[in-house]
């Protein structure tokens, strides 16, 4: 669009038309449209450009901070290029707006005088004709000169402009190379469009350098969220990269990581550094890292990074704890106490006073050793002092050591490192101890442990750490013990079948479960209880005659004691199939003494009966009301059979 006639054949043209005479048809097309648009929108040829306020132009570069940010870097080297040539740079918006002016000293001072300044609009409707209007028109590069412009105050100028573009394609502004029109050259506009095309292809590298900011946070953030530690390492052994857990795991600080090296951290070499010398990946290989202030037992996976030379670049580790990795196990296995104390049903003053003990030890990692009959509810104890420990988010992994033979037992409860025997699980196997680790591991019949294996466990509980069998690494362990017995340990101590030593370490406080029999007390309400618990379970409705059967369950000595009582109740629902319970609905040994007639039967019920109410007035001290409450049955009947049996209230 330079010129294509005579400065004078243009000025006359220009003149001729803004007098509504002349005939345009000798412009450039795109020239002469805009000409007529500009006298259309009445822009006043011998006018200025208003200038926006200083608040206007503060938050029109707000909000192409982007284009100003990628622009003006080649606008100061393109500045002082041109100093002392009579040439200016302009960057304007998509709007027109003027964003920044720089130049030629003398040239930006002519600039002044046409309004050509930081804040002033440019666009057609505003200015009529110019290199940057039609540029944003056209969306094509533009060189206008002299009478090209509608307006006279730019007819010494001459303009080379060109559209901006986002790696989208959309038009977000106008470079112009401005100066005097005898310094018109057609390179000028050259000039320009290749500059542009550097300032687009810098927006398509910061796109792409934005796209990989996104995505390495993108990274970063699914890497700090996984709950293993990963770390990279390069061939020097230095950390180049680290989640969060991994320095949680460790306690290591940012400054920690950047001034050393993997070996420098750590006590021996790791696995890890093996990867660079064999280029051998390897999965969930168990072992202890240990820095200054920790040292962790773990499952470690070495992947490589290879470079374009085929090498081995780097290598990325992911640590799981070992206590972790068996958290989760216990969780999704069911390793966890389910029972409360106040899932322990009770009326009598001896277990009141047990469980209150009971919740007072629980808050601390006191040793509890659980002495009672079979059937009492050790464990119900054990899980209700757990839960109410500060270790309840923790495991609770139980072992019965009765029911495991000798030779397996040391295994079951330490582990066993791979090949450590024959048939050994490859990779081995954890122990309970790890298992509980952070919990509580429950030790139920512990009277039954072999003397070899109490040694065992006496130097774990003084030293805190196990050794697998088979290995050789010791790994700290942190569990509160509770034990169980069914026989007295201090008893087992006298006959030598139990390590004195190991009962004190057990024994820091001892709970003895009183047996059912002597909790008469509790009998009606374990029985209403539990037989709603399994009339539900079976979908049943059942009903009993307390009067019927209340004295017969508190008459019987119980020798299996609560787990005897549920098994009887289980089977009394399966036979009632009127859904009615009576006597005959349990085992013959509740109700019939020796085999005979049904008078000897009844004469053995009337036995148990009378005994039943007897004890029962004897716990509550010649009470009739509270025995009446305890029997089930009312006080009027209690009269009747205290007078029917001889029996004396106190």
């Amino acid at each position: 669009m330079a010129y294509n006639k005579s400065y004078e054949e243009l000025y006359d043209m220009w003149e001729q038309f803004m007098g509504g005479k002349g005939d345009i048809t000798g412009l450039n097309t795109e020239v002469a449209a805009s000409w007529v648009r500009s006298k259309n929108a009445c822009v006043d040829p011998f006018g200025t450009t208003c200038i926006v306020d200083k608040k206007t132009i503060s938050e029109l570069r707000r909000k192409n901070q982007l284009l100003l940010d990628v622009v003006l870097p080649f606008v100061e080297l393109i500045d002082s290029f041109i100093q002392n040539t009579g040439f200016m740079i302009t960057l304007v918006d998509k709007d027109g707006f003027i964003l920044d002016v720089k130049g030629d000293r003398h040239a930006l001072e002519q600039a002044k005088t046409s309004s050509f300044v930081i804040g002033s609009n440019r666009s057609e409707a505003e200015a009529g004709t110019n290199a940057i209007s039609l540029a944003l028109i056209e969306n094509k590069p533009v060189q206008i000169a002299g009478p090209q412009h509608y307006r006279k105050f730019y007819h010494e100028w001459t303009c080379s402009a060109a559209p901006i573009h986002d790696t989208y394609g959309n038009l977000i502004g106008v470079l112009n190379l401005s100066g005097h029109r005898s310094l018109l050259h057609k390179h000028t506009l050259g000039m320009v469009a290749s500059l542009v095309q550097a300032i687009e292809r810098e927006f398509h590298i910061r796109e792409k350098n934005s796209k990989l900011r996104l995505t390495n946070e993108r990274l970063k953030a699914v890497i700090d969220s996984v709950s293993e530690g990963v770390v990279a390492i390069d061939k020097s052994g230095v950390i180049i990269e680290s989640n969060s857990k991994f320095k949680k795991m460790f306690r290591l600080g940012e400054s920690e990581l950047q001034e050393s090296k993997f070996p420098e951290i750590f006590k021996k070499d790791s696995l890890l550094l093996d990867v660079f010398k064999t280029g051998q990946e390897f999965f969930d290989r168990e072992e202890n890292l240990s820095t200054r202030t920790v040292n962790i037992s773990s499952l470690v996976t070495g992947r490589k990074i290879m470079n374009e030379h085929g090498e081995v670049a780097s290598v990325v580790g992911i640590i799981k704890e070992k206590k972790e990795v068996y958290r989760l196990v216990n969780r999704l296995t069911g390793a966890k106490a389910v029972f409360h104390f106040e899932s322990i049903i009770h009326k009598d003053p001896q277990m009141a006073k047990t469980i209150a003990i009971a919740q007072t030890v629980a808050g601390s990692d006191t040793r509890v050793l659980l002495e009672g009959e079979s059937g009492t509810g050790k464990e119900l104890f054990a899980q209700a002092i757990h839960n109410a420990s500060p270790r309840c988010s923790g495991p609770f992994v139980a072992l019965n050591c009765s029911a495991i033979p000798r030779e397996l037992i040391e295994s079951e409860l330490f582990g066993y490192a791979e090949g450590a025997f024959t048939g050994a699980k490859k990779g081995g196997k954890p122990g309970k101890f790890e298992l509980a680790d952070g919990g509580t591991l429950f030790l139920d019949e512990i009277n039954s442990m072999p003397l070899e294996m109490q040694v065992k466990l006496l130097r774990v509980l003084q030293q805190n750490e196990i050794t697998a069998l088979g290995g050789t690494q010791a790994i700290p362990v942190d569990v509160r013990i509770i034990a169980a017995s069914n026989k007295s340990l201090e008893t087992l101590v006298n006959e030598g079948r139990f390590r004195l030593d190991l009962f004190y370490r057990l024994g820091v406080v001892v709970l003895k479960i009183p047996p059912l029999r002597e909790r008469i007390e509790d009998i009606p309400l374990l029985f209403a209880h539990l037989l709603q618990k399994m009339a539900a379970s079976a979908n049943r409705n059942i009903t009993y005659s307390p009067e019927e059967l209340v004295p017969m369950l508190c008459a019987y000595e119980w020798p299996g004691n609560v787990r005897e009582l549920e098994n009887y109740i289980e089977r009394a629902v399966v036979l009632a199939r009127g859904g009615i319970l009576t006597p005959e609905h349990f085992p013959d040994r509740m109700t019939v003494k020796i085999a005979g007639n049904n008078e000897d039967t009844i004469n053995y019920l009337a036995i148990k009966e009378r005994e039943a109410i007897q004890k029962v007035l004897a716990i509550h001290n010649g009470n009739i009301s509270k025995a009446a409450k305890t029997l089930g049955i009312s006080r009027n009947t209690l009269y009747t059979k205290i007078k029917t049996y001889g029996l004396e209230v106190v």
